[in-house]
């Protein structure tokens, strides 16, 4: 009887350091599942992180495609306005031109109206000295 004690009590003493493992790999799984969790957790954030990073960069990118947009529109604008200003321009110089070439002419045409008048103003003046020579005469 004793032998069949001793073998089951040496049995159930062998059956302990199961029990032991089985605790200690229960142990090591929660951990392992603790890791997992945080490592799930971990990825969630930074998986939040990177889209609000890609939310921003887009944001970002469209106010610079607004501001591109601005400024073609303005560089549109710039373009128009040297044109009509060189095309000012150029009219202006062409009226100059005119008035310039209507002066010289108008210059030309005094010019013999001139010298007719200083030879009228001769003759005046010869014919003048005549009539009071004549009128002395009388």
């Amino acid at each position: 009887m004793l032998s069949i004690y001793r073998t089951t009590w040496s049995l159930s003493l062998k059956s302990v350091p199961d029990i032991n493992k089985a605790e200690q790999d229960l142990a090591d799984l929660s951990v392992s599942a603790m890791r997992l969790v945080e490592a799930r957790e971990e990825c969630t954030s930074v998986t939040r992180a990177l889209e609000a990073q890609k939310e921003e960069m887009q944001m970002q990118q469209e106010n610079l495609r607004e501001r591109d947009e601005n400024i073609k529109k303005e560089e549109e604008k710039l373009k128009k306005s040297i044109l009509k200003y060189n095309t000012f321009l150029q009219e202006n110089y062409a009226r100059r031109l005119r008035a310039i070439k209507k002066a010289e002419a108008a210059r030309a045409q005094i010019r013999p109206k001139e010298v007719e008048i200083q030879k009228l103003k001769a003759e005046n003046d010869t014919l003048l000295a005549r009539k009071e020579l004549l009128e002395d005469r009388v």
